[in-house]
């Protein structure tokens, strides 16, 4: 394990064989490209012995220690400014206390709130940061990766399986930088598969990707492992979701510090039923997209591919704008050829939405000066399924957080994903007076075990919160619509103790790494029969004031709407 603090996140790798080597990807050149070409990629399985050098380019290195990458200068520019407008416009706020009751985050008053049900402590880490958690719930298991951290859990009882290394999890050599991890929980094949970033050297960034060998894994040896090299480019913020047919990866290519694309890649997903041989690399057929493009031929800006919850033969992304502000997501579908097998990218699809633009930093309570990272507006996660409320239709649900009156706020989307144009079917925004919103993430209820499907027309989204004015250190709050309703009130499931610091943000003055993602995803079997249920988890501080080590902690727990 690294021994040195990492003001980044480092979790999962991948590894690979033998995968056939593919061809050079020509990638149409225009005045938005920065290159003309993308690196050959080649797919192996995972090696034991795969060592890292200590080395990264420029990208990796930015990405490792600051956070996702922005999309251009421009973008950091408007992240100044929304910084300075927000300071402005808190600036004759008036100082409160803490909000106590059953709403401290300033979730508006609704209906009946959501029901927590499981309810532990995750991992955490107190050398390194943010958290990134993000987690997946199966027939049995639960299994939950963080920034160097991995664990399985007992579905039913919540007790350790096991634990260890992102590294370990991997089954690769601690030496390699892991981080940006994903896991997704299939229903179709009944598998855990995962994604993330692996740095073995500055001219061998990787994505590593696997899935498990059966539906109730207990340790890493349970799992197909495998890596693809993208050379001296680096695939920042992978993204993981899937279809019948295909695992979907995303990511943002970076050479240099420059943006040079967003890529959309598939392999062949893990077939129904037990693995006793991990299939070759070459079976799993990795195909790519490198340069994903909008109708005016501008590139777009973190393609995020939706965990297809009820196995549809089509898969679906939803990517930002790249210029912003914009009124404007954009849709690609990727469909299967039925007499080849290959993968169809789809062009680019506009979704209308509201405008949204860079939010500002958040504020936090207990005195402090300090600030919380809230990204960039780019969607950080999504969850496609049948509705029963709309004729078993399918339902895309996302988030992002954005720009408004001098804060970060939540807007949450159910998108028609399969029409010619897709449309809003449902969207709000949550937000309260002088307090941030930030660090989303959202599901609907579907249930789907085999051929038992149920539920789906009702939802979950949590966030964090925090404020100076309100006096609000980070908290972690949700709130849920039921059978398509209004909105809950909110529900705090984590507060935390003090305002937050750790050794990314040791001046007094600085903007501190937060979680760039959270979990949410539907439970395939709920406890009960007459009722859906979404499991989470997110980052709250523990309170510690030390600037030598990080202060998250993480939680999990289960909700019904």
């Amino acid at each position: 394990m690294r021994a040195m603090l990492t003001s980044r996140r480092l979790l999962v790798i991948g590894v690979i064989t033998s995968f056939a080597t593919l061809p050079m990807v020509p990638v149409v050149a225009n005045a938005n490209d920065a290159v003309a070409t993308m690196p050959r990629v080649t797919l192996e399985v995972a090696d034991h012995s795969l060592q890292g050098d200590g080395t990264m380019g420029a990208a990796a290195t930015a990405a490792f220690h600051r956070g996702p990458l922005p999309a251009s200068p421009h973008e950091v520019a408007q992240k100044a400014a929304a910084n300075r407008a927000s300071d402005a416009a808190l600036s004759g706020a008036k100082s409160g206390s803490a909000n106590t009751g059953s709403r401290p985050a300033g979730a508006a008053a609704g209906p009946a709130a959501p029901v927590t049900g499981h309810n532990f402590a995750g991992q955490a880490d107190l050398f390194s940061t943010p958290s990134d958690s993000t987690g997946a719930i199966g027939l049995t298991r639960y299994i939950q990766l963080v920034n160097r951290r991995f664990a399985i859990y007992n579905r039913t009882t919540d007790a350790l399986v096991d634990s260890g290394t992102l590294s370990e999890f991997l089954g690769v050599a601690n030496s390699v930088d892991t981080f940006d991890p994903q896991i997704i929980w299939d229903p179709t094949s009944a598998k855990f598969i995962y994604l993330s970033d692996g740095v073995v050297s500055n001219t061998d960034n990787r994505l590593m990707y696997g899935f498990s060998k059966t539906d109730s894994p207990s340790s890493e040896a349970d799992f197909c492992h495998y890596n693809g090299s993208f050379g001296s480019y680096f695939p920042d913020f992978p993204k993981l979701g899937d279809s019948d047919f295909f695992s979907i990866l995303g990511a943002n290519l970076y050479q240099g510090n420059t943006f040079a694309a967003a890529s959309l890649m598939t392999v062949i997903k893990p077939a129904a039923g037990p693995i006793t041989t991990c299939p070759t690399a070459a079976s799993l057929d990795f195909h790519a997209n490198f340069n994903l493009k909008d109708t005016a031929n501008n590139r777009v800006f973190t393609p995020v591919p939706a965990n297809g919850f009820d196995g549809t033969a089509d898969g679906y992304v939803v990517a930002r704008n790249l210029s912003l502000p914009s009124t404007k997501l954009w849709f690609f579908t990727v469909s299967r050829n039925s007499s080849t097998g290959a993968p169809i990218f789809g062009p680019a699809r506009p979704l209308t939405v509201g405008s949204y633009t860079v939010p500002p930093a958040a504020t936090q309570g207990g005195g402090s000066n300090r600030k919380i990272d809230t990204a960039d507006t780019r969607i950080t996660q999504a969850v496609v399924a049948s509705n029963p409320a709309r004729g078993n239709a399918l339902s895309f649900w996302t988030q992002q957080t954005i720009a408004s009156a001098g804060r970060s706020v939540v807007r949450w989307y159910e998108i028609d994903p399969v029409s010619a144009t897709p449309g809003v079917l449902r969207s709000g925004t949550l937000s309260a007076p002088n307090t941030f919103f930030y660090n989303a993430s959202i599901a609907p209820d579907r249930r789907v075990e085999g051929a038992t499907v149920a539920f789906g027309d009702s939802f979950v989204i949590q966030y964090t919160a925090s404020s100076s004015v309100n006096n609000i250190n980070p908290a972690v709050v949700m709130v849920s619509s039921l059978h398509g309703g209004a909105l809950s009130s909110g529900v705090v499931v984590k507060s935390s103790t003090g305002p937050y610091v750790d050794f990314a943000c040791t001046s007094p003055t600085a903007t501190c790494r937060w979680g760039d993602y959270s979990g949410a995803t539907p439970d395939p079997k709920p406890g009960t029969p007459t009722a859906g249920a979404v499991w989470l988890t997110a980052q709250y501080g523990d309170g510690g004031s030390s600037t030598a080590v990080a202060h998250w902690l993480t939680q999990i727990w289960s909700a019904a709407p």
